[in-house]
């Protein structure tokens, strides 16, 4: 557990310093789904002839080196499919420009290392086929390296809409809801009222972001 700690610690170091160079990417807040599809051929740290590997996944986010989550431990194999989903948010101003994917062995007395992966700059929808190595800085998915480790890790990234905060137009005209949801850059909807008493009316409609 300690040899992992110090591991995860000069990874992230590494990969941080060099991010910070390169200064953050710009857009709005959004929202990041992480898809772990599955991995092949993993290195067997497990003893006797029918014993294989329990691979999990650990997902970080950069910059930041902020830990997204980490999948199940898939049982008794070297080709693991998860399928899993693990969704992450930027603050405004700021999104993503790397992923780094830790795999690891599950065992009872300490997790043993299966290699790590790096995703600098995925375009989104996209899935990847990422190489696995024994050092994070060599960690490009085009470049096998004198450190890989057996083994490929299949992910995606997509991207939802930003997160865009809708205006109170609570008791306003049709005109005065439609000028208010423009101005914060949503086109306005069909729109419809709900009558709460006999004095106040509130006007609800369906936003979606301005084209262009």
């Amino acid at each position: 557990m300690v040899k992992k700690t110090i591991f995860i610690l000069a990874g992230l170091a590494i990969l941080y310093s060099g991010f910070l160079s390169r200064g953050f990417a710009q857009d709005a807040q959004s929202i990041w789904t992480i898809e772990v599809a599955g991995a092949s051929g993993l290195k067997n740290t497990d003893w006797g002839p029918n014993g294989k590997s329990d691979p999990f996944v650990e997902v970080y986010v950069y910059p930041g080196g902020k830990k997204a989550g980490k999948t199940s431990v898939k049982n008794n194999t070297l080709n693991p499919v998860w399928n899993y989903e693990i969704k992450t948010s930027y603050p405004l101003g700021q999104k993503p420009i790397a992923f780094a994917f830790v795999i690891w062995d599950k065992d009872d007395l300490r997790d043993r290392f299966l290699g790590v992966a790096r995703l600098d700059t995925p375009v989104p929808g996209v899935e990847y086929s990422l190489n696995l190595h024994r050092r994070m800085r060599l960690a490009q998915p085009e470049i096998p390296g004198t450190f890989s480790m057996p083994g490929t890790l299949r992910v995606k990234i997509t991207k939802a809409a930003p997160l865009v905060k809708v205006p109170d137009i609570t008791g306003k005209t049709d005109a005065e809801a439609k000028n208010i949801l423009r101005s914060a850059g949503l086109e306005p909807g069909p729109g419809s009222v709900i009558v709460a008493n006999k004095n106040k009316a509130g006007k609800v409609f369906s936003q979606r972001p301005l084209a262009g």
